[in-house]
């Protein structure tokens, strides 16, 4: 099931940081990078982000995450997590479909990963996400953003 998280209360903020902190360490290996930019976040740092988080919810547990920026006209996708241990359930994509299913009007979805997180790469060329350039970040970590757009008439029939 997803619902919405309350990611500025402490006990679902703990929630998320727990099933991140595994879901990137993950992702950091399969790019060969010592450390990304989800690996710092604290407790504190979710609370207190802007960003609307999703979560996949099976029984109690908090399993999966999918959060973004909303800034009318664009869509950020910041954040989209399983925990290891459901890796390749297609939970991702649930999560992922319940935010395109969720827009109305016209809206460009954006996401980053790294390119060499390919199960990730090919997720976002699954629902439908077009490659729009790689780019470089320090230390050296390639990264591939993509775009999804959401024309009125999808929103409408």
């Amino acid at each position: 099931m997803i619902i919405n998280l309350q990611h500025y209360k402490r006990d679902t903020a703990e929630k998320i940081l727990a099933t991140q902190l595994p879901a990137y360490q993950e992702e950091a290996k399969l790019i060969d990078a010592e450390v990304i930019p989800p690996l710092k976040d604290t407790v504190e740092t979710i609370m207190n982000s802007k960003e609307i988080f999703l979560g996949y919810m099976q029984e109690d547990e908090l399993i999966g995450v999918l959060a973004y920026e909303n800034n009318k006209a664009d869509i950020t996708v910041s954040r989209l997590f399983v925990v290891p241990s459901h890796f390749r359930q297609g939970i991702a994509g649930t999560l992922l479909n319940s935010l395109l299913d969720g827009i109305s009007g016209e809206v460009r979805v954006k996401v980053t990963t790294g390119t060499a997180n390919l199960p990730a790469k090919q997720l976002y060329q699954k629902w439908g996400f077009k490659e729009k350039k790689q780019i470089t970040v320090p230390p050296g970590i390639q990264l591939t953003q993509f775009e999804y757009h959401k024309s009125k008439a999808e929103t409408t029939g």
